[in-house]
């Protein structure tokens, strides 16, 4: 039977790459490396969004906040990037299924183009993949719908021909108001979130050794 869906769309950080615990420690080891001072929030704070870090660290510090953001990923991520960061177990496997039963495999983050393609290829992941799309070229963020609506045009496909494979409640909730099923894989710094990714998520994983088990017609069953 003919499936009715067309693309495969991942997202890359806590879903393909095992990388979210560096996007909530990047501020602190930001703020090592600049000699900065430790907003109040923060000095019992293991783990933090880099956005709100960002917001404290410019308040506390008079910097710009998109400068900061930008140091924190071209200084902090990238080295991470290129020294640590590993695939989730499976993910080249999963990716290596869907490109065999003919889907188009893409990756859809939020970040950046320049940084997610040589983390993704160090692994051999980039050469499994039909597209790298980021938020920055979309002028979207993933909080948005219209993020998605664009990946699945990018695709040439409907977002309903869409399966999204995501970690993050916010994305996947744009991904659903797009017209996408959402397979939600266990990560976690997503723990908080848990329940409402269980509701808002059409399956969830808890990881990729399930997707080589799954017909393609069930993957996104709720089962």
């Amino acid at each position: 039977m003919e499936s009715r869906f067309k693309a495969m769309v991942f997202d890359m950080d806590g879903t393909l790459l095992n990388s979210m615990w560096y996007w909530r420690t990047m501020w602190r080891e930001y703020i090592e490396a600049h000699g900065l001072p430790v907003p109040e929030e923060l000095k019992d704070a293991v783990l933090s969004g880099c956005g709100r870090a960002c917001e404290l660290i410019a308040r506390d510090t008079g910097l710009d906040r998109r400068a900061i953001y930008h140091g924190m990923l071209e200084e902090m991520l990238a080295r991470h990037y290129r020294e640590d960061v590993n695939p989730k177990p499976f993910a080249a496997e999963v990716l290596d299924r869907f490109r065999r039963e003919g889907f188009a495999v893409a990756v859809a983050t939020a970040t950046p183009r320049h940084l997610a393609e040589p983390a993704l290829a160090r692994h051999g992941l980039l050469e499994k993949l039909d597209s790298v799309t980021d938020t920055e070229e979309m002028a979207s963020a993933k909080g948005d719908g219209q993020f998605f609506l664009n990946v699945a045009g990018r695709l040439g496909v409907k977002p309903s021909e869409c399966v999204m494979f995501e970690d993050a409640v916010y994305a996947i909730r744009a991904a659903k108001q797009a017209g996408m099923a959402v397979v939600a894989i266990d990560e976690p710094i997503s723990a908080p979130d848990r329940e409402e990714i269980h509701a808002l998520a059409d399956r969830y994983i808890m990881g990729w050794d399930e997707m080589l088990r799954i017909p393609v017609e069930a993957i996104a069953g709720n089962q």
